[in-house]
């Protein structure tokens, strides 16, 4: 790979010379490449209306929009994150990299994200072989996050992201691979929980404020109830509960003196579909949010709520799926909530990714986007590309062929007619005694001739030629070529005999000229539908990968389509030289034929003048 961008760096050097610079300096020479990474906060994005700092944002890489996983270490150990300065490194954590599937997921701290535009760049640096193990997963999140689950253990040992090290207890909650990011847990009701240790940090106190969020996929919406919850305290200090009743979202609050419960109007939750579940509490009041809209608003609850947090509950409720738990200790802006659930879910857009470049002061390239399009190019496409190949090569062997052989019948049809003119009596003179044209014997399986001097050989004019002496030699009974001493008398009927015999050489000539041309028309006319049919197909995939995946934005699917037209452009490459190799050869032909046909008028016409 790096080879192969090397030999490419010097033609991409001269096309973004033009180019105005995409970053800074080069953060380390010790780092091969980089990858410039955006967020999009515009309402085609997220749609955010305040200025959020220090953002944890989701990073999912896969094979359609990110090419170079084979220049990343095995583990993705020599990834760093750097600003929109390329100077400052910032912190990120990876919870899956794996390149044999080509996906990655990475969570970095994003500095700073403005409402209405594109977020300033964060450049993703790789291609450092000598690199130590980076990331830290503590320095990801602020000060106030208390839980950060991913759940990516696959031994069911659910591990805290945070600096806090609240890890949780596991009593019966089992670890899922398919999961909306990464690994998940499922729970199954009352027999699948888990249960997040005591801590001062999960108070829920409107002074201070408290976010709880998290993903769901309930395996039966319509009966399940809390999926989050707190069991009460002991000095009685309230309870927490988050869930859905027959799909519809809800929240209870109970202090010692009151309670609150928030129920969505709308945006309900389907059973086999995640949905992001958020919780705010802060001084100006409680919201429920889902999807990352505000879907019930309350006031703000009159105390502190304290007791042990429980995912799932212990008398039953919540079976199904569960990813990417937070709690934090504040109450979060909801455009962080609205941009976090909007960056996370499938199908997301809010993610742009840019350029991969090389550092040319390493001895690295630009990539090469033309074998970007062929690394994305799939079986079926590879199939139509092979096929059209094969096409390809047979219909240029043809035209280099036929081109040969007209010129080689050019040629001797000069040399025959240059001999031919200087008669002046019998126009039978060169033709010798005994002589015949063995055409069959000196053709090759593609129409190609060899070239023989002493019977003008592969001329189209001596076959009519030797065909019109033959005719006359059978009508006078002799077979010396000073035929022409003895008048032979021939009848008009005869005369015209001996026509049909060289118009009948004609034919046979002109089938000769034009053997194996019917195979550039189907190159011309079957390339471009052979082409299609493969980007269809390519298309097609494509679009299956997206639903699969979740992973929907231009970055995307774009190297996927431009795979799929591979196809069109091979198709196009195979008719495009033979639509103008065909026309090219058969005006050859036409005026070959044109001289050949006008020179069998001439010879009868001068039989008849000879012999009558």
């Amino acid at each position: 790979m790096i080879t192969t961008r090397r030999a490419c760096s010097a033609l991409a050097g001269l096309l973004l010379a033009a180019l105005p610079l995409s970053a800074h300096a080069w953060w380390s020479d010790d780092w091969a490449y980089r990858k410039s990474l955006s967020f999009n906060t515009t309402p085609s994005g997220a749609g955010i209306e305040e200025t959020l700092t220090n953002t944890p944002m989701l990073v999912r890489l896969s094979a359609g929009n990110f090419e170079f996983f084979g220049d990343v270490k095995a583990d993705g150990s020599d990834i760093r994150f750097v600003g929109a300065d390329d100077v400052t490194p910032i912190p990120f954590y990876i919870e899956k990299w794996d390149p044999v599937t080509q996906i990655g997921l990475i969570w970095v701290q994003v500095p700073r994200l403005a409402p209405g535009a594109a977020s300033e760049p964060v450049y993703m640096y790789y291609g450092n072989p000598d690199a130590p193990a980076g990331g830290e997963p503590g320095r990801t999140f602020d000060t106030a996050t208390r839980v950060a689950l991913d759940f990516t253990e696959a031994n069911g040992v659910f591990r805290d992201a945070t600096a806090y090290g609240n890890h949780p207890q596991n009593d019966g909650a089992t670890y899922t691979e398919a999961s909306l990011i990464g690994g998940g847990a499922v729970l199954e009701g009352a027999e699948g929980t888990i249960q997040l240790p005591p801590s001062p940090g999960f108070v829920v106190s409107p002074q201070t404020g408290f976010t709880l969020s998290m993903w769901v996929r309930p395996s039966d919406a319509s009966s399940f109830e809390p999926v989050f919850a707190s069991k009460t305290s002991a000095d009685g200090a309230g309870s927490v509960v988050l869930g859905a009743r027959s799909g519809t979202p809800y929240a209870t609050l109970t202090t010692p003196t009151a309670s609150i419960q928030l129920v969505a109007s709308s945006q309900n939750i389907s059973a086999g579909q995640w949905a992001h579940l958020a919780l705010r509490v802060a001084q100006d009041g409680t919201q429920l949010f889902v999807n990352g809209f505000e879907v019930a608003t309350a006031d703000a609850v009159d105390g502190d709520i304290t007791g042990q947090w429980i995912i799932g509950d212990l008398t039953g409720g919540f079976s199904g799926d569960v990813d990417r738990v937070l709690v934090s200790g504040s109450a979060v802006s909801p455009s962080a909530i609205k941009l976090v659930a909007t960056n996370e879910a499938p199908f997301s857009t809010v993610l742009q990714s840019g350029q991969d470049e090389g550092n040319d002061d390493a001895g690295a390239g630009h990539p090469n986007y033309f074998l970007i399009t062929l690394r994305n190019v799939t079986v079926d496409g590879w199939v139509v590309i092979i096929i059209c190949a094969v096409m390809a090569v047979i219909s240029w062997i043809i035209m280099w062929i036929k081109g040969s052989l007209l010129s080689r019948v050019e040629r001797q049809n000069r040399r025959f007619m240059e001999q031919y003119q200087q008669l002046t009596g019998d126009p039978l003179a060169l033709d010798v005694e005994g002589e015949t044209i063995d055409t069959h014997r000196e053709e090759s399986v593609l129409g190609a001739a060899v070239e023989d001097e002493t019977s003008f050989h592969p001329s189209t004019l001596f076959p009519l030629y030797h065909a019109g002496a033959m005719e006359v030699k059978k009508r006078i009974g002799q077979r010396s070529p000073a035929v022409g001493s003895q008048r032979a008398g021939f009848s008009a009927e005869t005369i015209s005999a001996i026509g049909a015999s060289i118009d009948a050489a004609h034919v046979r000539q002109r089938q000769k000229l034009d053997s194996l041309m019917v195979l550039l028309t189907i190159a011309i006319s079957g390339g471009p539908f052979l082409g299609l049919l493969g980007t269809v197909v390519g298309v097609m995939i494509t679009f299956a990968a997206i639903a699969a995946t979740g992973d929907v934005n231009v970055n995307s699917i774009a190297p996927g389509i431009a795979a799929a037209l591979a196809a069109t452009v091979a198709g196009l490459v195979v008719a495009i030289p033979a639509l103008f190799g065909y026309n090219w050869l058969g005006s050859r032909i036409k005026a070959i034929d044109a001289n050949t046909q006008v020179f069998g008028d001439e010879f009868v016409n001068k039989i008849a003048e000879h012999y009558v």
